[in-house]
């Protein structure tokens, strides 16, 4: 235990949870503070002392033993800090966010939730939320909406229970932040539509189909043209004057247009077989459509 010496006026720190406030010999009136955050039992040892001496054997002092209990008060979870505004990009890797930075409960372990109003206002409704958040222990997980950029919010709470009573309501303490996603262009794309192979009958006339769906952009934005490559086709087979790719309408983050292919007269046979047999002529064509300024070809 510590030991206070009252003609002393000595009087130390007690296992850590109590310091001295103030005191006198005069009126052995003593008071203590306790130390923040921190409770438990300490001993102290009160030893007093008078004038008369030690002589033929007798004794001037007198020693006791106190014992000191501070009991534990709940401490609600505190505010270290707001969390700062989160600025990304488009295609960004997720981020986690080290809740610990942030929050503090001095006396009960905090769980955490977030609500999270994070509409797109980039593209609106095709693509509702610029990222979903996710707590995984003290850290929130941000993951960006692919094709997704804009500004929203996420308020994220931290709760402690009581100590003294568990199945009381838990205290909160909450931290709302500002997501801003800067809008990252993405080149249009050929999809799972778009054929690999075309048949043209001799001498029938122009074949047309559908180029609908044969391309996407992710960004929503809408296409400006649409074009065959005129090195890629094989003339033999193709009039090239004839053949052509057309756009009709506009419509955001996809295509709509035709293809129309036009065969050469009686340009059927690419060669004949020693059997007789004759193989059908082919050819390549390379399709450039082009969305927000940039192009894909296929």
């Amino acid at each position: 235990g510590t030991i206070l010496s009252l003609n002393g006026n000595n009087i130390a720190t007690a296992s850590g949870l109590l310091g001295f406030t103030s005191g006198s010999p005069a009126n052995s009136n003593f008071q203590f503070r306790t130390v923040q955050d921190a409770n438990g039992t300490a001993t102290l040892r009160l030893t007093v002392q008078d004038n008369g001496g030690t002589a033929n054997g007798g004794s001037d002092t007198f020693t006791r033993d106190v014992t000191l209990t501070v009991r534990p008060v709940d401490d609600p979870p505190v505010l270290l800090a707001a969390i700062p505004a989160q600025n990304m990009t488009g295609d960004d890797p997720p981020r986690t966010i080290d809740l610990t930075l942030y929050f503090k409960d001095v006396d009960s372990p905090l769980t955490y939730t977030d609500t999270a109003n994070t509409k797109d206002t980039g593209t609106g409704n095709a693509i509702p939320t610029l990222a979903t958040t996710q707590i995984n222990g003290s850290n929130l997980i941000l993951t960006l909406t692919p094709y997704s950029y804009g500004t929203g919010s996420i308020t994220v709470q931290a709760a402690g229970l009581d100590v003294n009573n568990p199945t009381a309501p838990a205290k909160t303490v909450s931290s709302t932040f500002s997501l801003a996603v800067a809008f990252k262009d993405h080149p249009p794309a050929a999809t799972a539509s778009a054929p690999t192979n075309l048949v043209i009958t001799e001498d029938t006339g122009a074949l047309t189909v559908p180029l609908d769906g044969w391309f996407a952009d992710p960004d929503l934005d809408t296409f400006s043209a649409v074009s065959i490559n005129p090195a890629s086709i094989d003339q033999t087979y193709l009039q090239l004057a004839s053949s052509a790719a057309t756009l009709s309408g506009t419509v955001s983050g996809a295509i709509r247009g035709s293809l129309t292919l036009t065969p050469q007269p009686h340009a059927f046979t690419a060669y004949t077989r020693a059997d007789g047999t004759y193989v059908p002529g082919n050819t390549s064509i390379t399709l450039t459509a082009t969305s927000g300024g940039r192009s894909v070809n296929y």
